[in-house]
């Protein structure tokens, strides 16, 4: 039988190291171009990827060293994360896939999040949804890079 936290963490951290091929191969000139500079949708997917591995919105505690404006996770506009920053970060996610994802209780049917609920989403429907969202972004990311001739390589899973 298939232990589905196996999968979902395997899936977690490959959605990680995918992203974390963006933010340590992009170019100083892209980390802060554009109207969603490079570093914001990175540390917006970090976020969320934080956000929604924790049991309930109450249980998450956002990092000291990042200002957060909850309504949108896209950090302090006045702020500059480096590529260090957000690399710690993602090795955040990554402790916090390894030390949750075995808690996990995938029937439960309460996601933990009030604005989810409407939407009929439980546990394990909701480690898709924040998979999703990182690979959505990276995808992004990646797509920019490509642009100036950076490739990101496809990680299938990780161990």
């Amino acid at each position: 039988m298939m232990d589905v936290r196996a999968v979902i963490r395997s899936q977690y951290l490959s959605a990680l190291a995918m992203l974390g091929q963006t933010i340590e191969r992009c170019p100083v000139e892209l980390w802060t171009a554009g109207r969603a500079p490079f570093w914001q949708v990175a540390f917006h997917a970090l976020s969320y990827a934080d956000l929604y591995l924790q049991p309930t919105e109450t249980d998450h505690v956002p990092r000291a060293s990042h200002r957060w404006d909850t309504a949108m996770f896209r950090g302090d506009p006045g702020a500059l994360y480096s590529q260090a920053d957000l690399l710690a970060c993602l090795e955040h996610c990554r402790a916090e896939v390894a030390r949750l994802v075995p808690m996990l209780d995938p029937n439960e049917a309460d996601p933990g999040f009030y604005w989810l609920r409407d939407r009929e989403i439980g546990k394990l429907e909701l480690q898709f949804y924040g998979i999703r969202h990182i690979q959505q972004h990276c995808g992004e990311l990646a797509d920019r890079l490509g642009q100036v001739g950076i490739e990101i390589e496809w990680v299938s899973r990780q161990p």
